[in-house]
């Protein structure tokens, strides 16, 4: 199997107070999303959600996506 980087589309509705959100296509498999919050307080990142058919199967929060990273350098 070929596994390739590909950048994703732009977040929609950044903004102090509103829910971002990033569509990801069908069909295509997703190793990992890596996401750069060089430039941002990750206390500022009150959670970071993945749904899937209107249920969320993932929601961490800014602090414990920085613990994980931590974690795995």
């Amino acid at each position: 199997m070929r596994f390739a980087i590909k950048k994703l589309d732009s977040f929609t509705a950044v903004g102090y107070g509103n829910t971002a959100q990033l569509q990801l296509d069908t069909g295509s498999t997703y190793e990992e999303i890596v996401l750069n919050t060089e430039k941002i307080n990750v206390n500022q990142i009150l959670r970071v959600e993945m749904i899937l058919n209107g249920e969320a199967i993932v929601a961490v929060s800014g602090q414990h996506l920085k613990d994980i990273d931590t974690h795995l350098g």
